[in-house]
């Protein structure tokens, strides 16, 4: 009997070996199969645990990573922005760096006003692992209690499993894709240009665009309790840390901004009026930027041309905050 289940178990171990095989490359060495963002966000993350310290830190989302250089802005300023983040993950952003950092003087928020109303890359989150096991029990917990659909949505709890385990059905069609290995020269190299720029990316090239963003669709302003909780929770810790909160927004091409719903519009300054009377020590600009279509590498993000342009407006803005002279990193 006992020789029995012990050969039953060495077949179940041998059966299941190569699903733990891939469980295994997967959580080791995701940088030799994940697409191109993946470095962008675990370059993000590892600076926050062990890069330099920043004295002014830019925190937002792809708009943010995209359209503030700080080449052109000053040696002492870092571009902390995920792209496709909210307030969640940059939440969590900031508690890592200040684990680990002296607090910046300042912090620069910037999230598209898409990124107030709905969460739109939450599987990109888990797929990446961008949050611990803590982290992320904690963004359950308070989904829960929002009834977040995007978060909540269906059997949750099975995501929290298979991302963390590294399951191959979540990971096995992009280690196919790449044949494995095929995709960590790219990869490497986007690490690298990442810490170089101090955190900036582009998204898109193109010498214009006029077409629509994402914000045209919306016809009226409806915030999301978690993002909007997530986003009290990161101001709070700032103003814990006598963070310096300057809260801006990244401009929208003219093909958009001409079209977007009156209501949905006012509801968003409105929003951030609102946010502006709750904390009276931080500084909040409401309005949003309308740049021409020329200044637009896609339909939501500046090239560089338009980086560049809104980096010069930030730095002639903000003179005293980027340009203190004997500041000491």
């Amino acid at each position: 009997m006992k020789k029995s289940i012990g050969k039953h178990l060495i077949q179940i171990i041998f059966f299941l070996l190569p699903l733990w095989v891939l469980m295994l490359y997967a959580f080791l060495f995701p940088m030799n199969y994940m697409e191109i963002e993946y470095p962008a966000w675990v370059q993000q993350l590892d600076f926050a645990k062990r890069g330099p310290a920043y004295d002014i830190l830019i925190i937002g989302d792809s708009r943010s990573k995209a359209g503030l250089i700080p080449d052109e802005l000053s040696p002492h300023t870092y571009n902390m922005s995920v792209g496709g983040a909210t307030s969640i993950e940059m939440y969590y952003t900031l508690t890592n760096y200040l684990e680990n950092h002296t607090a910046p003087s300042y912090a620069f928020l910037i999230f598209a006003p898409k990124h107030v109303t709905e969460i739109d890359n939450w599987k990109q989150t888990l797929l990446y692992n961008y949050l611990d096991f803590k982290e992320l029990a904690e963004v359950y917990y308070h989904a829960a209690r929002f009834d977040d659909p995007t978060v909540c949505s269906g059997f949750y709890m099975k995501d929290y499993f298979f991302y963390k385990t590294r399951f191959p059905t979540r990971y096995l069609l992009f280690m196919h894709n790449a044949d494995f290995l095929g995709n960590r020269k790219a990869n490497m190299e986007k690490y690298k240009e990442l810490t170089k720029s101090r955190g900036h990316m582009l998204y898109g090239t193109d010498s214009g665009n006029d077409l629509f963003n994402y914000e045209v669709s919306y016809k009226s302003f409806q915030k999301s309790p978690l993002i909007d909780f997530y986003y009290h929770k990161l101001l709070d810790l700032c103003v814990e840390h006598q963070i310096q909160v300057i809260v801006e927004q990244a401009p929208m091409n003219a093909g958009s901004y001409d079209f977007l719903t009156p209501s949905y519009y006012e509801g968003y300054i409105s929003y951030m009026k609102s946010i502006q009377e709750e904390y009276p020590s931080i500084t909040v600009n409401p309005y949003v930027p309308r740049y021409d279509n020329e200044f637009f590498g896609d339909t939501n993000h500046l090239n560089m041309e338009g980086a560049i342009k809104f980096s010069e407006e930030i730095l002639g803005k903000y003179p005293s905050v980027f340009l203190q002279p004997g500041r000491n990193l």
